[in-house]
């Protein structure tokens, strides 16, 4: 797989303006339209794959925060009880 991170950005619009060219060059404009779509039907399917994932990730992280809040909270109320228990 290749690691995207060391590809500059520049020098990677450049890899695929060049190989859009470069497949676009046998291609009738029928075939080309075709296949543009195709692609872009792939990246956007990688995109929401994506957002997807960092929307669930955030969610069960918040969610484990709010769990710890509900927690504390729960075990100050215990806390109180058991002292108006014992006044009792």
């Amino acid at each position: 797989m290749i690691d995207f991170k060391c590809i500059p950005p520049n020098d990677f619009v450049l890899l695929a303006v060049l190989i859009g060219i470069v497949l676009a060059q046998e291609l009738s404009s029928q075939d080309q339209g075709a296949l543009g779509s195709f692609i872009e039907l792939i990246g956007e399917t990688i995109s929401t794959i994506s957002q997807q994932t960092e929307f669930i990730d955030d969610a069960n992280n918040n969610g484990d925060e709010a769990s710890e809040d509900d927690i504390k909270s729960l075990r100050k109320e215990l806390e109180e009880l058991k002292k108006k228990i014992e006044k009792l």
